[in-house]
């Protein structure tokens, strides 16, 4: 257990950490998506990009998640992008690292998700 990449993991309740873990667990089975919604024009930087496909889940940074929550894009999200980013996003947020440049909207990627 505990695969928590956080240094400050520490600070969170054992009762957290198992549902981060169950997160992680739970979408375990979705993949890197083939592309990441998001504007490689001004808002994510090639580098950024790449980042998003080649850093496994858990490791990667606030910043990177920042860039990828700040950056333009649809409306409608893809399911499985969220679903596998998703755990890492709600450990960032339980840890008070909201990955947004405002906190209450910092998970409004998951409501552009169309329900099924």
């Amino acid at each position: 257990m505990n695969g928590l990449n956080t240094e400050n993991s520490e600070f969170l309740s054992r009762t957290m950490k198992n549902l981060i873990e169950r997160a992680y667990d739970l979408v375990g089975k979705y993949t890197v998506p083939r592309q990441f919604d998001v504007c490689t024009c001004c808002c994510v930087s090639r580098e950024e990009e790449y980042a998003l496909f080649h850093t496994p889940l858990r490791k990667m940074s606030y910043e990177l998640l920042n860039a990828y929550n700040q950056s333009a894009k649809n409306e409608e999200q893809e399911a499985d992008e969220i679903r596998y980013l998703l755990p890492r996003l709600l450990e960032l947020v339980a840890l008070y690292q909201f990955p947004h440049h405002s906190e209450e909207i910092c998970l409004d990627r998951v409501g552009g998700v169309p329900a099924s």
